[in-house]
């Protein structure tokens, strides 16, 4: 959406803090009004974890192995 990308475009130019949230807001509400997806099912995820494990990480169903330890 050309609009859009020009609202954000125009965002990202902002450096007052209250004229940039409102601008994002703006931004936000123009994109839930357009509406550009439709999900169709709900994801669910289950994760089961021991008692060792430590530092576990799930962001957007990624798992960050580097971190992840076990103890004893």
């Amino acid at each position: 959406d050309k609009d859009l990308a020009a609202q954000l475009a125009e965002s990202s130019t902002i450096f007052d803090t209250e004229k940039r949230m409102k601008a994002l807001h703006d931004l936000a509400q123009a994109y839930h009004d357009a509406a550009p997806a439709i999900f169709l099912i709900e994801m669910i995820d289950l994760v089961g974890l021991g008692p060792n494990v430590k530092n576990f990480q799930n962001v957007n169903n990624a798992y960050n192995y580097t971190t992840m330890t076990l103890s004893n």
